[in-house]
């Protein structure tokens, strides 16, 4: 309930309707009316876009206890685990709207069934720490193992879902856009161009090979 007043807080703090709303982060106006009633939990992704379209800091729209600061350090024992369309994950960023980078320690269940893909604005980079990680990006799957790493444009429908007998573990930061990325999609959307087309290819990679060697992972 602390999170479906702090999005109802914001949203009225600009003076949005729930349309309004709708039309500048893309999710439709009944979901959000069901996050700011408390009747539905956000996605991962359904986040990141709030916290984007909002500019606010993915770690001060979860916890809206936190302070807002150009830096900050977090222990391990500050951590508080969330859960959120089968993901467990805790914030491990902070800081003022000027800062563009939120990154999370995300656990993907062995056991989770993930709904659909996701997308949204801005860029994603994950890294594996343990276990196997079955990355789908525009219906191509691709394994990563612990030291694997994934950078894409957060609008190439993505979906996580961990492989084998173990959760998957996973470093995972997004950017949000530039205030130049924003004010431009701001600009086509009023010229009814719509979501704005992303021409960013992704990149999979392995962790480095000596000799300055890398190979790319092929789609599974």
């Amino acid at each position: 309930m602390a999170l479906a007043a702090q999005l109802t807080r914001l949203r009225q703090e600009r003076g949005w309707t729930l349309g309004a709303l709708a039309a500048r982060s893309g999710l439709s106006a009944p979901f959000l009316s069901r996050l700011e009633s408390g009747l539905r939990q956000p996605s991962l992704a359904a986040l990141i876009t709030l916290a984007e379209v909002y500019g606010v800091a993915l770690s001060a729209l979860i916890d809206p206890a936190a302070h807002p600061l150009e830096s900050t350090v977090t222990r391990r024992q500050q951590a508080r685990i969330r859960r959120a369309d089968g993901l467990r994950y805790h914030p491990i960023s902070g800081g003022e709207e000027g800062l563009r980078l939120n990154a999370l320690h995300v656990i993907v269940p062995r056991r989770r069934r993930p709904h659909g893909l996701a997308k949204h604005d801005g860029e994603e980079l994950l890294y594996v720490l343990s276990g196997t990680l079955n990355l789908t990006l525009d219906r191509q799957n691709h394994l990563l193992q612990a030291g694997d790493s994934a950078h894409f444009a957060a609008s190439i429908p993505h979906r996580l879902a961990a492989v084998g007998e173990r959760d998957a573990e996973v470093l995972l930061v997004s950017a949000a856009p530039s205030p130049a990325d924003r004010a431009q999609r701001g600009v086509a959307r009023r010229a009814g161009a719509g979501r704005p087309t992303v021409t960013a290819q992704a990149c999979i990679a392995p962790p480095p090979l000596p000799l300055k060697q890398s190979t790319a992972l092929r789609p599974t």
